[in-house]
């Protein structure tokens, strides 16, 4: 899809029922920067507790929250976007980072690079199974991720297709002659 398609369904995102661990998303502050034109955006994620009931005795089942920094430049058709963890920060840091960008070769494509780091700050007996499933939980996520994006995509564009049918039909109505 165009990087302008995908841009605006990543805004379309959250809350989504396919990616039931973002319950709501809050925009704390957005900007244009005057002198680069780029949106600077804040936002606040909260969420369903990702940790399994298996190690509640460990972190607490409770929403949990994430802060969002996004910088989109349309001149140069990039968003990069980077996510921290703000809960449990003494046991658990998380931080993802994603940039999508228009394809050098082909404007109907969107190159988009994704990277995770989650870090347990717990005894070594307990990093490797909560890695595991931190990574299992993270691939999860990625998926359903993709598939919101691209139904938002599909939407996104067939009601563009829609509307410039409807257009090109009223243009066309209004330059026949009228009997």
């Amino acid at each position: 899809h165009r990087w302008d398609v995908v841009t605006r369904a990543h805004w379309r995102k959250y809350p989504n029922e396919k990616c039931s661990q973002v319950v709501k998303v809050d925009t704390l502050e957005q900007q244009v920067d005057p002198q680069q034109h780029r949106l600077h955006t804040t936002r606040l994620f909260t969420g369903a507790s990702p940790v399994p009931s298996f190690l509640s005795f460990l972190v607490p089942q409770k929403p949990v929250y994430a802060l969002e920094h996004s910088v989109v430049d349309a001149k140069s058709q990039t968003m990069t976007l980077e996510m921290r963890s703000l809960s449990f920060s003494t046991i658990l840091q998380v931080c993802e980072r994603c940039s999508y960008s228009a394809h050098p070769e082909n404007p109907n494509w969107t190159v988009f690079k994704q990277e995770w780091h989650c870090e347990w700050n717990v005894p070594s007996y307990l990093r490797r199974r909560l890695d595991s499933v931190s990574v299992q939980r993270f691939q999860d996520s990625v998926e359903s991720g993709r598939s919101v994006i691209q139904d938002l995509c599909t939407d996104i564009e067939s009601k563009w297709d829609s509307a410039t049918a409807y257009v090109t039909r009223e243009v066309a109505s209004e330059q026949q002659p009228s009997s």
